[in-house]
């Protein structure tokens, strides 16, 4: 028999217990978080100058396909006028799936809003993936949020989305991040591998985005065997040796060509030094997503990206610009959450 400090204790103990959401309940609530992911991020761009094209990377990628694409392996193009190198990268994905889309008859700016949509659906599912692994899937709140804030940045509307092609290396790295961390431990090449085909589908359209995406890789790395200890430095080595060859492997096809390009290393040289645009913005813009240097260019014709002008000089027009450390604090807010039950924390 149950004595009766044990009895008195029963009810108090059982008011005081956390609640535990059902399996049942999780789940449907990850349905509708990726029902309003897909949904949202997919229309998006179509809201944006409904029934007109917008400049994106290279017009002959979206108006000539099929010519593109077969001129996306050749060093050197007899046309225009003397002739040109040709090191444009983007051949995958961005050259196959416009193909595809344009093959299957939509018209050029549904196509172009399309891929957009796409983009943004993987960047914000990768964040999703990477959040869910790092914290378990206990709540919707932590993945759905993050996922949101890094994707819908000024960053992604003001360069990304017009450049697509150098866009995608900071679409593809909550996947690379998500395959590291997923990965590091494990002896078997899957891991490298994936990163290797993760770095392959990043394209080649500049080139630095692609170098810059590893630098966090490099300090989880870092974390994980210095600081946690939970791999060891062998191993590590070892997965770093192996995507490194993955990688080059997989991309030889671009950096040769970026790499023996004149065109590329007058650009370096005279236009874009990185002594000169690495110091245009501070460390608290780029948190926020207006860190890029061609946000702050200005000529005789105004300004070079106007689209963001607004988040720059206006503190109202976004609530990027008025709180330096907003996004990455509602991020690691949203990760909190995620240990506790939904009833308490009604504003979400």
């Amino acid at each position: 028999m149950k004595s009766d400090a044990q009895v008195e204790e029963g009810p108090e103990a059982a008011e005081s217990a956390p609640t535990v959401r059902s399996p049942r309940s999780i789940l449907s609530g990850r349905r509708l978080m990726w029902l309003i992911l897909v949904l949202a991020l997919l229309l998006l761009p179509f809201f944006s100058q409904p029934g007109r094209y917008v400049a994106d990377t290279r017009d002959a990628t979206w108006f000539a396909p099929g010519t593109d694409l077969s001129q996306q392996l050749t060093l050197w193009k007899s046309s225009p006028v003397l002739g040109v190198e040709q090191h444009t990268g983007t051949l995958i994905p961005m050259g196959l799936v416009v193909g595809v889309l344009r093959g299957a008859g939509f018209p050029v700016w549904v196509a172009e809003r399309l891929w957009h949509g796409l983009l943004l659906l993987v960047s914000a599912a990768g964040m999703v993936f990477l959040v869910d692994r790092l914290r378990g899937r206990r709540t919707i709140v932590a993945p759905l949020s993050a996922g949101l804030i890094y994707t819908l940045t000024p960053y992604t509307f003001g360069y990304g989305l017009p450049t697509t092609a150098a866009f995608l290396p900071y679409v593809l790295l909550p996947a690379l991040m998500f395959v590291t961390v997923r990965w590091l431990p494990e002896q078997r090449l899957a891991g490298p591998a994936l990163v290797g085909l993760v770095s392959f589908l990043m394209g080649g359209g500049n080139g630095a985005p692609q170098v810059y995406s590893f630098i966090p890789v490099v300090a989880f790395m870092a974390w994980a065997v210095g600081i946690e200890r939970a791999v060891p430095l062998r191993q590590a080595a070892r997965f770093a040796g192996w995507s490194l060859l993955f990688v080059l492997a997989l991309n030889a096809y671009w950096i040769f060509a970026l790499s023996s390009s004149s065109d590329v290393s007058n650009v370096l040289a005279f236009s874009e030094q990185p002594r000169v645009i690495n110091v245009t913005s501070s460390f608290s813009e780029t948190i926020r997503g207006l860190g890029f240097w061609g946000f702050y260019g200005w000529d005789q014709s105004g300004a070079w990206v106007p689209t963001v002008q607004r988040f720059i000089t206006s503190p109202s027009a976004s609530p990027y610009p008025s709180a330096p450390f907003c996004p990455p604090g509602w991020c690691g807010g949203g990760i909190a959450c995620s240990s506790c039950s939904w009833p308490s924390w009604p504003w979400w």
